[in-house]
């Protein structure tokens, strides 16, 4: 797994009620973990970024003062200072970058000025419902922002044994696949492949018996090759393939649930004509519901609709 070199690692030192958190949440110590990791298997440079989201009223207080500077940025800095040493201690090339603005835009933009090939966040649970799984960065990183996006959430991994890539057979999936051989290599876990054939549309003449095994024998035969062009042999464990007839959201939500999956690896397709929106119908339905890490690769000529200025 060698094509990521240059790594955005989203860092959020801020808390609700603080400015400058005492301590790091959970889910941007997930984030800064998972940078690390890959950066060492990959060779690859990390940039630490953070974008300063002041309050109106704290930026007013703080200007009539005269320590706006000296305070946030200077603590800021520190900390992120520190995340640097640490990854050059540990044979990484590492650096980061401090801005001001909104951390999803700001972050999007510093991936269209530099080239990240990735950004890793960390995500919690907002709340009770199943639509608050994501919060909002994490969540505008997936749709907007256009490089893979690996949205990793506290604890997700320490006890799951399985990694799903879910594969419509596009290009693009095929570098999901290659991803997800590579993350399974290197974790040793469990390797599902998931494809999901939606047939029917309401139409029972185009759903029969005959239909659906050709289709499912099709299916298997194309993955099948996609997994020895990705050298799945390197896997400890033979890939698992599952091919089903459902609704795809749904059949995702399944597999994660009943094999323990830590992490989901899926690719994304910008809608023609519309910059910043996936596939709708089944990766907008099912982002927001997904309880697991998500590793989203997007398509090359991905239109972001942010812009550098």
């Amino acid at each position: 797994m060698k094509r990521f070199k240059n790594i955005l690692v989203g860092v959020d030192l801020a808390d609700k009620e603080q400015i400058v958190a005492n301590e790091m949440s959970s889910a941007t110590s997930t984030a800064i973990e998972n940078g690390l990791w890959l950066a060492k298997h990959n060779n690859a440079q990390l940039v630490f970024f953070t974008a300063l989201e002041v309050p109106n009223y704290i930026r007013f207080v703080a200007e009539k003062r005269g320590d706006v500077e000296s305070l946030l940025i200077g603590e800021y800095e520190e900390r992120l200072n520190t995340l640097v040493q640490r990854a050059k201690r540990e044979g990484i090339k590492a650096s980061y970058v401090l801005t001001v603005g909104k951390s999803w835009v700001e972050m999007i933009r510093q991936v269209l000025k530099k080239q990240h090939d990735i950004v890793i966040v960390g995500t919690r649970q907002r709340g009770i419902a199943t639509s608050a799984l994501f919060g909002s960065t994490g969540m505008k990183l997936l749709r907007k922002c256009p490089c893979a996006v690996w949205v990793g959430k506290p604890q997700a991994d320490q006890n799951a044994t399985s990694i799903l890539v879910a594969d419509d057979l596009t290009p693009v999936s095929g570098l999901a696949l290659e991803l997800g051989v590579s993350m399974a290599q290197l974790q040793g876990a469990q390797l599902h492949v998931l494809h999901v054939l939606e047939l029917g549309m309401g139409r029972p003449s185009w759903d029969s018996f005959e239909i659906r095994t050709r289709a499912r024998a099709e299916a298997a035969k194309q993955l099948e090759a996609q997994l020895v062009r990705v050298n799945a042999t390197v896997l400890q464990c033979p890939a698992r393939i599952e091919i089903v007839v459902d609704a795809a959201d749904s059949a995702i939500l399944r597999e994660i649930a009943e094999n323990n999956v830590g992490l989901l690896v899926m690719a994304t397709v910008a809608r023609s004509g519309i910059a910043g929106i996936i596939t709708g119908n089944t990766a907008e339905r099912l982002l927001p519901q997904i309880p697991c890490s998500v590793l989203a690769i997007k398509p090359p000529g991905f239109e972001s609709p942010v812009a550098i200025d």
